[in-house]
């Protein structure tokens, strides 16, 4: 059921501290997408299996609580607008715009 609440739309999980080491990320909260919900914020952004994100709107992930961290973030947003969402793809960092419809009543 959905709640109307922004999501990223993908599956994540949090990195072990020798995989934020080996990707530069060592005082750093991230999330690694292990996949993408179809129609989704994500999919939209084009946000793919594998993906690293490191923060959202400029906050970035606290290392002892990434996801808490992204569902701060997201109680924030503001639907019709895009947002940054930083990411490590393959090693190296990119921005995607990520953006939440608003909702018709």
């Amino acid at each position: 059921k959905d709640d109307g609440k922004p999501r990223v739309g993908a599956y994540l999980s949090a990195l072990e501290e020798d995989e934020l080491a080996a990707l530069g990320l060592k005082a750093r909260g991230a999330l690694k997408v292990s996949g993408v919900v179809a129609g989704g914020a994500g999919e939209r952004a084009g946000l793919a299996k594998g993906d690293i994100l490191v923060s959202l709107d400029g906050k970035p992930f606290e290392a002892d609580d990434p996801r808490g961290t992204l569902v701060e973030v997201l109680e924030k947003v503001l639907r019709g607008r895009e947002y940054p969402l930083e990411i490590v793809r393959e090693g190296k960092a990119a921005t995607l715009k990520v953006s939440w419809p608003e909702i018709k009543k």
